[in-house]
């Protein structure tokens, strides 16, 4: 076929739609159409200008999906997708409804890079998944558990209809784009939640002993009960529970003037003051409050003290 155009009517087949040729082609219309099986092998690919239901097999052999929010591909409870490959894939968001393990063929940008769901129980939960190959939000935003964020690709994986936890496994093909694909032992998935890059409990489910750009292999999560943004990570964060930007202690005659910046703080109900006259032993003289949890700037300039005479 080279278009498909929906505009009323009754569609029914037991079999199946190709889409064959060189040219790039649509499928739209005024009224989703459900296929049953669908194969794609055309290489000048095919954009959905109105919503798809595939209810059978999706058969990736040549050719990308180009979908959108509004047009999107939809795979029933009863339908199955191809792995897809560098030169076969979907970009754009694609629906799977169901509770069977499911790995979606996403791809942008040239780049083929899958993501799969599994531990669903509900046959009506709805995962949408999207890859994205470009730069995260917010990749300086990291929880004291995170070392680095990758900083060239991510995924949106939302869940909708029900509340089911469900694991998520990133794959990297044979070309990764993440530096943080050469050290499998620091090697997590990193979740955008709260305002922040957070580590995820991960596990290595495939590839060679250590993450050598141009291997092939997956990471998958325990279960996840928060959706949003998904991405490669490097574990091994700093032990403290902030960011610092800047620090400044000021000997203002018989004062310390004192200011400090934070840019991200986890879980920070307080600051310590302490001073000391001989370095291994401090004596604490305040507190102040901290943010809590937050992904923003604050500026802390607490009341000054009398420091010890000579030394503090």
């Amino acid at each position: 076929a080279s278009g498909w155009t929906n505009n009323g009517g009754t569609y029914t087949t037991t079999g199946g739609v190709a889409f064959t040729g060189s040219t790039a082609s649509q499928i739209g219309g005024t009224t989703t159409t459900s296929f049953n099986n669908y194969t794609m092998n055309k290489s000048g690919g095919v954009t959905l200008n109105a919503p798809a239901i595939i209810n059978g097999a999706l058969t990736l052999t040549n050719g990308v999906i180009t979908t959108t929010t509004a047009n999107n591909l939809q795979l029933s409870a009863t339908a199955t997708a191809s792995a897809g490959s560098a030169s076969a894939y979907v970009d754009g968001p694609m629906t799977k409804i169901g509770n069977t393990t499911f790995t979606f063929p996403t791809g942008n940008g040239g780049r083929w890079r899958r993501v799969g769901v599994t531990g669903m129980t509900s046959p009506t939960t709805a995962i949408t998944a999207q890859y994205f190959s470009a730069t995260p939000p917010s990749t300086s935003l990291l929880s004291n558990t995170l070392s680095a964020v990758g900083t060239n690709e991510y995924w949106d994986v939302e869940r909708t209809v029900t509340t089911d936890p469900i694991k998520i496994q990133l794959y990297w093909e044979s070309t990764p784009l993440s530096s943080l694909l050469s050290n499998c032992s620091t090697l997590t998935v990193a979740h955008f939640k709260g305002g922040m890059w957070q580590q995820e409990s991960a596990t290595m489910i495939s590839g060679p002993l250590t993450c050598l750009l141009g291997s092939s292999g997956s990471i998958q999560t325990d279960c996840v009960s928060t959706f949003s943004p998904f991405g490669f990570g490097g574990s091994g964060g700093g032990s403290l529970p902030i960011k610092l930007v800047s620090f400044a202690a000021v000997d203002n005659g018989n004062i310390v003037e004192r200011q400090w910046v934070t840019q991200l703080e986890i879980n920070n109900a307080y600051f310590p003051l302490e001073r000391s006259t001989d370095v291994p032993n401090w004596e604490e003289v305040g507190r102040v409050d901290g943010a809590g949890n937050s992904p923003t700037i604050h500026s802390y300039s607490p009341p000054t003290f009398h420091p010890i005479h000579r030394t503090s």
